[in-house]
């Protein structure tokens, strides 16, 4: 596999899990993976710890928590209201 293709695998880990991408982008990740162990090895993984922790995450943050959130995204993302 070129460096290149891991890297732009990787650099969509979350959002193909989450199942954000198009049908396109969604396709080559999933010819990407069927043809490179480490990166399948690597979607495997933060298949499962997203899983672990929506399985064992159960409470609401405070809100002071949430606060802090929003603060700190309005201050480092660009675009990003309160």
């Amino acid at each position: 596999m070129s460096k290149h293709s891991c890297e732009d695998a990787v650099a969509h880990v979350y959002s193909y899990l989450d199942g954000e991408l198009g049908r396109i982008k969604t396709t080559r990740i999933r010819r990407h993976l069927r043809k490179c162990p480490p990166c399948m090895g690597a979607f495997s993984f933060e298949d499962r710890l997203k899983m672990i922790v929506r399985e064992r995450v159960r409470e609401e943050p405070r809100p002071e928590v949430i606060d802090r959130l929003r603060s700190f995204l309005a201050e480092n993302e660009p675009g990003f209201e309160k």
